[in-house]
């Protein structure tokens, strides 16, 4: 009954989850804690036993009596100490999700990543944005703005994509990808190989991240050929890099020199770290100036995120 048991919680885990892998963890996990708490009952009803048989102290009769029973034939003591140790779990489990989870989504953010976000920005209101926010109250970080633009690998060495073997997430390098470009390297990218162009620099050249240089087979001085908005264009890879901390841009696998990209289309994504009640000022004086621009409060979604687990 009790393997029944185990398999059916951890067939619910696994449907909750979405994966037979969370699943298997859950019930092996479940299935260890609870051998390692019967044998934890099992010493302690075993040290009480030794402790009265053995102890050099008189102990009186109703104590003596009280503590026997405890590990008498047919009791269920051990069960008991069982499903103790398991409420523990659980209430030690929530208390440090509610401590723990918001306070460590902040603490491993930079001191002044950006905690207010805007997309949908055209380039010809990028300057008026800025302007926008450099007069608003409660700016603690100056604003950071990079460009997004739309493009579709089509071959690596003049090997079209189509022909790589790609599985699982990887596949997802044959659709369209969002990449931008950079004159002077981002702060918040390392170049692990390579090294990051020149000003001025005229040749198509790019700057890959390292996890999708290893999926792709690509390296240094490869030549990837991309499309997009109808044009074609060949770009040699220049560095691998990194991503160091979450920033406005930071994501992007894709980085180019400014020239690889003129004439495409490009939309322009930033972000400001602002006090959080300055924030509303800021939604609105946005929304008057430019009603197309979104403005997201990630500094409200955290205070949510903190209000739903302090209620569990």
């Amino acid at each position: 009954a009790g393997i029944l048991i185990v398999l059916g919680i951890g067939g619910i885990a696994a449907w909750l989850a979405e994966s037979p892998r969370v699943g298997e963890y859950f019930a092996g996990g479940l299935t260890v804690a609870l051998i390692l708490l019967a044998l934890v009952a099992a010493g302690f009803l075993r040290l009480i036993r030794t402790a009265l048989q053995r102890s050099p102290w008189r102990i009186p009769t109703l104590a003596r009596q009280g503590f026997a029973n405890l590990y008498r034939q047919g009791n269920q003591a051990q069960a008991i100490l069982v499903a103790l140790g398991l409420g523990v779990m659980f209430t030690l489990t929530v208390y440090l999700v509610q401590h723990s989870l918001v306070g460590e989504i902040v603490q491993s953010a930079p001191p002044d990543a950006p905690n207010v976000f805007l997309i949908g920005i055209t380039p010809e209101q990028v300057s008026p944005l800025k302007a926008l926010i450099a007069k608003q109250k409660g700016v603690v970080a100056q604003p950071e703005f990079a460009p997004s633009v739309a493009v579709r690998i089509e071959s690596l060495n003049g090997v079209p994509l189509e022909e790589l073997k790609l599985t699982g997430m990887s596949r997802r390098f044959r659709g369209s990808r969002s990449v931008m470009w950079a004159e002077e390297k981002p702060s918040s990218l390392t170049v692990t190989q390579g090294h990051w162009w020149s000003p001025g620099e005229t040749q198509p050249v790019v700057s890959v991240d390292q996890e999708a240089a290893r999926t792709l087979g690509a390296k240094l001085g490869d030549t990837l050929e991309l499309s997009g908005a109808g044009r074609t264009f060949t770009a040699r890879i220049a560095a691998l890099h990194r991503v160091e901390q979450m920033r406005v841009g930071a994501a992007n696998e894709f980085v180019f020199n400014p020239p690889a990209l003129t004439g495409l289309p490009a939309t322009f994504y930033g972000g400001v770290r602002m006090k959080l009640a300055d924030v509303g000022a800021l939604e609105r004086a946005a929304y008057q100036a430019f009603p197309t621009v979104t403005v997201i409060n990630v500094a409200e979604a955290l205070a949510i995120v903190q209000q739903v687990v302090d209620q569990v």
